[in-house]
């Protein structure tokens, strides 16, 4: 009898304690992310439970083992793992504490795993259920998406317009709605509505990407550089703005700093017909046959259907070496014919 008491006072305090920590560890990390605060309380609610719970005495006989070790409650049953490894796991862990009073410690130890693995899992299930990136977008934005979806962007403007007056501080949603307006190729209005997630949200990379492209559209070349290189600032390997500023210099006629971006996000690891085209004229154009010869043949070989590139590589090499291309150049002029 005595025995027995001394156990489940024990039992009692080993939760009393995990409880007492899991507040201090809630208050400790509460303000860094909600999902501490749902994880910390969870432990200690089930902490307390069980602390209230092992103040009933549990009585038994030397010589006979208690009742609930001959057969295993229904709240153990229900939170045990179906996995064999699992179950092994913990069986283990029972046999290790074969003594009577490490029996009763194995016991605790297992239902306690059980239990904070249970919560572990519900938190992170609810967390994710209704998390902040499901809930905090009104019924209109997910009807503008219907509409993008649809191809019907004036439509997707309007909802957005109406998500955005109910979430004015959402970057986001002046995000998609530039995007639409982008595609309507209403650049200007897009452009500002960048703005406004870029004054919200100052490292937007879609945004200040997507305000490039605009302001690239509407020709305002030196504005998109600017723009533009300012993704390169926190995020120095992306391609597309590598691509964009060195599209951007082409056009205004300064192959030379064209070149630079375009090799360096061919150096990153793009390809592309286009781009091996751009890189072997401005070759070309510079008197550098050797490499233009190469990123012609690169560009070909991604895209088969260039004429000009044959007609250009038969020029480039005279001879045998120039024969198939010049062959070729032929008999795409035929075909046209």
């Amino acid at each position: 009898m005595e025995a027995g008491q001394g156990k489940n006072k024990e039992s009692k305090n080993v939760w009393l304690i995990s409880g007492l920590i899991s507040i201090f560890l809630l208050s400790l990390f509460w303000s860094v992310d909600a999902s501490f605060f749902y994880f910390f309380a969870a432990i200690a609610v089930f902490c307390f439970f069980q602390y209230f719970r092992s103040g009933v005495k549990v009585q038994w006989k030397k010589e006979e083992p208690p009742q609930w070790e001959r057969e295993e409650p229904p709240q153990y049953k229900k939170y045990q793992f179906q996995s064999g490894q699992f179950g092994r796991l913990f069986k283990e862990i029972n046999k290790e504490f074969s003594a009577s009073s490490g029996e009763f410690k194995g016991r605790v130890f297992g239902k306690a795993l059980m239990g904070i693995f249970s919560i572990i899992f519900l938190v992170a299930f609810c967390d994710t259920l209704f998390s902040d990136d499901v809930l905090n977008f009104p019924d209109s934005y997910y009807r503008g998406n219907e509409f993008i979806e649809a191809g019907q962007y004036d439509s997707a403007a309007y909802y957005y317009r109406l998500a955005s007056l109910e979430n004015p501080d959402d970057p986001e949603i002046y995000f998609v709605r530039g995007s639409a307006f982008s595609y309507m190729k209403n650049y200007d209005s897009a452009v500002i509505l960048f703005n406004k997630v870029l004054a919200l949200d100052s490292i937007h990379n879609d945004a200040q990407y997507a305000k490039g492209y605009a302001l690239y559209q509407l020709q305002r070349y030196k504005e998109a550089i600017d723009a533009t290189s300012k993704i390169m600032e926190y995020n120095p390997s992306d391609l597309n703005a590598m691509l964009l500023i060195g599209d951007s210099y082409y056009t205004m006629g300064q192959h030379e700093s064209a070149l630079q971006w375009y090799t360096s996000a061919y150096d990153g690891g793009y390809r592309g017909a286009l781009l091996s085209h751009l890189m072997a004229y401005i070759y070309d154009t510079q008197g550098k046959s050797a490499e233009a010869i190469k990123f012609y043949q690169e560009a070909i070989g991604l895209d088969s259907s260039k004429v000009e590139i044959y007609t250009r590589l038969g020029e480039l090499m005279p001879g045998e070496d120039g024969n198939f291309y010049r062959k070729k150049a032929m008999q795409f002029s035929q075909e046209s014919n």
